[in-house]
C-alpha cells in the first residue's frame, strides 16, 4: 500500500530541479495541459495517430524549454526527463534521438542486472525502425528479430532466463489490453477535466500508446521469435474456483509446460487485475513452484462484491482448500505478495481461518489494517481517497492512481477551502463508500480489531514465514506491527521460523527488485539486489528441504548503510548498545540558512524553559509553500519556512550507528483539547550532504495509545511520536542531525482544528490558533533518543 511519502517521492521524481539557474517552481508541471478533441477515440486510428504526434511535439518541446532555464540535477529527475523525451522522438519516428534518450535515461539511473533495462520494450522496437522504419516491408521481422537477439545478447547470464520470461510475458495478449485499457482510461480522465490532459496523463499517453503500437502490430512475431530463443514454456491456465457461499473467484495458473511432478503452490490474493500477473507467474513456474495468482472478490472475473479488507480471511481459507485438492499440487501450499497483499496472508493465521494445507508465508510490505493503512496513529490521509477511488469497479484503474496531478491538485483545492474531511470525495467529483465507512470509525473500535489476528493467532502460527520491509516503506509499521507480535506471543521455536529482511528500499521495490534510486537516494550497490530471488530461494529452503541460503545472516537480515552492510541480529534490541539523547533547546545557532534554528544538546539544562509555537490552523498556506513542501528531501524546501519548529545537534565527534528507530519525546502544554503534529528528521554534512532520515505523526489525543484523551488546556503531555520508520544506517563523524517539528496543515492530511471532536468533520471559518509551549530542561525535557550500536 502506497503511502504519503510514495507521493513525495513521485512528486520530486517528475520535477526538474534546478540549482546553478534557478530553481524550477515546485508546481511546474502542475500547470501544463493539453486539449483533447471532444468525439477522440482509439478506434479512429488515423485521427488518434495525427493527435498523439501533436501532443508528442509540444511534450517534447516543453522539456526542451524547461532544460534551457533550469539545469536538471538528481539521477531520477534526469531519468525521467530523458524517458519522457525518449517517448516524444519515437512517437514522432525520431528512433535515433530516442535511443540516445533512453541511453541517457540509464546512464542517470544505471539498471542493476536483475531487472529489465529501462525502455526496453521502446529500445528494441526504436532500434529496428532506425534500421527498417518500414514495417511492411519484407526484411523487417529480420530487423526485428536481430533487435531481439542483439537486446538478450547484452542481458546479463545469472539472470538471463528469468528476463527472457519476464519479456515474453510482454507480449501475452493481457498485456496488449492493458496498454489499450490505460489508453482509454486517459481519455475519459480528460473528457471529465474539461477535455484535457495534465503533464502526467499525457506522459501516460503516450508511453502506453508507444508500447500499444508495439504489441498490436508484432506480439505474434517477437513471441514466436523468444520461443525460438528459449523454448521452454509457462502455460497460463484460466481457473475458477469456489467459495462456500457459492461466489466463484477467477484465478490465473502458471505451470511450466514440461514439469509432471506434483509441486508446491504459491498463491496470491490481490484486488489489482492488471494482465501483468505473468511477470511474476512466468518466475515462479521456471524455478519449480505452480502459482496461483486470484483476483478478489468482485474484480476482474471474480463474482461477488469487493469491499477492501472484509472477506478476504474466509476466501483465502478456500482458496487453499481447493488448490491442496488438485492433482498438480503436492499438499504444500506458500503464499506470496506485498502491500494488500501482504495484508491477505496475514489473514490466514486467524484461528477460522488456518489451513492445514498451509506451510510458509511470504508477506512483503505488509498492510496492517488500521494499523498503518487506511489510518495511521489514527490519523486518516487523503492518499486513502486515491487509493480507494482507483479499486472501484472490476479492475485496478492504474491511470486514476497515477493522475499525481489530479490528485494534488484536489486534495490542494479541499484545503484551501476548508471543506471538511469527509467532503473530500465530493471536492474530487465522485462518491466513495469505502472512503466514508473507513471515517466513520475515527477511533480505533471494533471493526478495525476484528479484522487483525489476535494473540492466539500468532501464538499457534508454528510456520515459516519471511516478511520484508524497506526503511522508506510507507508500510514499514504494519510489517514490524505482525513481526513484534508473532515474536511476542509465540514460542521461541515457532517464533524463530520468521525471519526479517530489511533494506534502504521504498515500498514497490521491496516487493520484487529495487532499482539504485531510492527515497531521492543512489543507495549502495551492495543494498541492490535481487529480493525474487531471495524469495525463491527461502522457498526452496523451507518447501524443498534444499540448503538454507546464505543471505539470511539470522532473524533479522538487516542493511548498514554506510557501514557494515549485510548483517544479522536475533533482535532489534540487541542490537542498540547504547543510547544517546540530545535534548532540545532555545538557543538559537549561527545558521546562515536560517537564524532561526535551535540547538539540540547532549547537555540537559537544570531551568525549565519554555518554546512558544503557534499557528492559526484555519488559515491555509499559500500554494508555494504547500507545493514546496512537496519536495521533501530538498533542504530549501522546508529550512525557510516559517510555519516549523527547527533544530540541529553539533557536529558529531565520532559516528553513530542507528540500531533502531530514534525516538521523539516532546513534553508540552496545549492551549486546545488536540492537534496534529509532525516530526522529520535528517542528517546535515558540512560539504551541504542532506538525507532525509525518517518521519512520524502525532494525534495528542492519541498520545497514550489507541484510546483517545482529550488534553485539558494547560495540563502537562508526553508526546512521544509511536511510529517513527527505522532507518539502519551510520551518521558520520562532523555531520548533525536536524529535527523539523510542524503542526499537520496539509493537503495531505485530515486538518485537526483542535477542537477535539470527529475530525474529519470539524472545519473553522474564523481564527483558530493552536499554541504549543514545548518544554527544555528539567525535569520534563523534551528530547531525542538515537540507539546506536557503539
Amino acid at each position: 500500500m502506497k503511502h504519503i511519502l510514495i507521493i513525495l517521492f513521485v512528486a520530486i521524481s517528475t520535477c526538474v530541479v534546478a540549482q546553478s539557474k534557478k530553481d524550477l517552481p515546485a508546481d511546474y508541471w502542475f500547470n501544463y495541459k493539453q486539449p483533447v478533441p471532444e468525439n477522440l477515440s482509439l478506434q479512429n486510428q488515423a485521427a488518434f495517430e495525427v493527435f498523439v504526434r501533436v501532443l508528442a511535439v509540444d511534450f517534447m518541446q516543453a522539456h526542451l524549454d524547461a532544460a534551457k532555464e533550469y539545469e536538471i540535477k538528481g539521477a531520477s529527475s534526469k531519468d525521467i526527463f530523458h524517458q519522457n523525451l525518449a517517448v516524444a522522438h519515437f512517437v514522432l519516428s525520431n528512433y535515433k534521438e530516442a535511443l540516445a534518450n533512453i541511453q541517457l535515461a540509464r546512464k542517470s539511473n544505471p539498471t542493476p542486472e536483475y531487472l529489465s533495462p529501462a525502455m526496453n520494450l521502446a529500445e528494441i522496437y526504436a532500434s529496428t525502425l532506425s534500421q527498417q522504419p518500414n514495417e511492411k516491408a519484407k526484411n523487417f521481422d529480420a530487423t526485428l528479430k536481430k533487435s531481439i537477439q542483439n537486446y538478450i545478447k547484452n542481458l546479463p547470464t545469472d539472470f538471463r532466463k528469468d528476463l527472457i520470461f519476464e519479456l515474453k510475458a510482454d507480449f501475452t495478449p493481457p498485456f496488449l489490453e492493458y496498454n489499450q485499457q490505460n489508453i482509454i482510461r486517459q481519455l475519459d480522465l480528460a473528457k471529465n477535466s474539461a477535455n484535457q490532459l495534465n503533464y502526467q496523463g499525457v506522459s501516460s499517453l503516450l508511453q502506453n500508446y508507444a508500447n500499444y503500437r508495439f504489441r498490436k502490430q508484432h506480439s505474434a512475431t517477437v513471441e514466436k521469435m523468444l520461443y525460438a530463443i528459449d523454448p521452454s514454456k509457462v502455460i497460463e491456465t484460466k481457473v475458477m474456483i469456489p467459495m462456500r457461499d457459492g461466489i466463484l473467484l477467477s484465478g490465473l495458473l502458471y505451470q511450466d509446460q514440461n514439469q509432471k511432478a506434483k509441486q508446491p503452490t504459491i498463491v496470491s490474493l490481490s484486488p489489482y487485475p492488471s494482465g501483468t500477473e505473468a511477470s511474476y507467474g512466468n518466475i515462479f513456474a521456471i524455478h519449480g513452484y505452480s502459482y496461483l495468482y486470484v483476483d478478489c472478490r468482485g474484480k476482474n472475473e471474480s463474482e461477488g462484491e469487493f469491499f477492501p479488507f472484509e472477506n478476504d480471511a474466509q476466501d483465502f481459507y478456500d482458496i487453499i482448500d481447493w488448490v491442496s485438492k488438485q492433482d498438480w499440487n503436492n499438499g504444500q501450499v506458500a503464499t506470496s505478495g506485498g502491500s494488500y497483499l501482504g495484508f491477505t496472508q496475514w489473514q490466514n493465521i486467524r484461528k477460522a481461518y488456518r489451513h492445514p494445507a498451509l506451510k510458509a508465508m511470504n508477506p512483503m510490505v505488509p498492510v496492517a489494517f488500521g494499523v498503518d493503512f487506511p489510518k495511521i496513529n489514527n490519523m486518516f490521509g487523503s492518499y486513502l481517497l486515491q487509493w480507494a477511488q482507483s479499486t472501484i469497479g472490476k479492475e485496478f484503474n492504474r491511470v486514476l492512481f497515477s493522475d499525481f496531478s489530479f490528485w494534488m491538485n484536489t486534495f490542494y483545492k479541499h484545503y484551501k477551502t476548508n471543506t471538511p474531511f469527509y467532503q473530500l470525495d465530493s471536492v474530487a467529483g465522485f462518491q466513495n463508500p469505502y472512503f466514508q465507512k473507513w471515517l466513520s470509525h475515527p477511533n480505533h473500535d471494533q471493526y478495525w480489531t476484528d479484522m487483525m489476528p489476535k494473540s492466539s493467532d500468532y501464538a499457534a502460527l508454528d510456520i515459516p514465514v519471511f516478511s520484508i520491509t524497506g526503511y522508506y516503506d510507507g508500510d514499514q509499521v504494519g510489517a514490524y506491527h505482525y513481526f513484534d507480535n508473532h515474536q511476542k506471543y509465540a514460542s521461541k521455536e515457532a517464533a524463530d521460523k520468521h525471519i526479517l529482511l530489511i533494506g534502504p528500499y521504498e515500498h514497490f521495490a521491496a516487493q520484487w527488485a529495487p532499482g539504485p534510486n531510492q527515497f531521492a537516494t543512489v543507495i549502495e550497490p551492495a543494498a541492490q539486489i535481487p529480493i525474487y530471488k531471495y524469495v525463491i530461494q527461502w522457498f526452496d529452503w523451507v518447501l524443498k528441504n534444499k540448503e538454507k541460503p546464505a543471505f539470511i545472516k539470522d532473524k533479522i537480515t538487516l542493511y548498514e548503510t554506510g557501514g557494515a552492510g549485510w548483517k544479522g541480529e536475533s533482535s532489534m534490541q540487541e542490537n542498540v548498545k547504547k543510547n544517546v539523547e540530545f535534548y532540545l533547546s532555545p538557543q538559537q545557532l549561527s545558521n546562515a540558512k536560517n537564524p532561526k534554528i535551535m540547538l539540540m544538546t547532549q547537555h540537559r539544562a537544570k531551568q525549565e524553559q519554555r518554546i512558544t509555537y503557534s499557528e492559526d490552523i484555519a488559515l491555509p498556506r499559500d500554494s508555494a509553500t504547500v507545493f514546496a513542501e512537496m519536495n521533501y528531501f530538498l533542504e530549501d524546501s522546508y529550512v525557510h519556512s516559517p510555519y516549523k519548529l527547527i533544530f540541529e545537534t553539533e557536529p558529531f565527534d565520532r559516528d553513530n550507528i542507528l540500531a533502531d528507530k530514534i525516538s521523539i519525546q516532546l513534553s508540552a502544554h496545549l492551549n486546545v483539547p488536540d492537534a496534529d503534529y509532525m516530526a522529520q528528521i535528517y542528517e546535515i554534512g558540512p560539504d551541504g550532504f542532506h538525507e532525509a532520515i525518517t518521519y512520524g505523526t502525532i494525534r495528542a489525543r492519541f498520545r497514550n495509545g489507541n484510546q483517545p484523551e482529550l488534553v485539558k488546556p494547560g495540563e502537562l503531555i508526553q508526546l512521544n511520536f509511536a511510529h517513527v520508520l527505522i532507518n539502519l544506517k551510520k551518521l558520520k563523524k562532523g555531520h548533525k542531525l536536524r529535527l523539523v517539528i510542524d503542526y499537520i496543515s496539509s493537503p495531505y492530511y485530515q486538518r485537526n482544528y483542535g477542537f477535539g471532536g470527529d475530525v474529519s468533520r470539524e472545519t473553522a471559518t474564523s481564527p483558530r490558533i493552536i499554541e504549543t509551549q514545548i518544554i527544555t530542561g528539567g525535569d520534563n525535557a523534551s528530547k531525542i533518543v538515537l540507539p546506536v550500536t557503539e
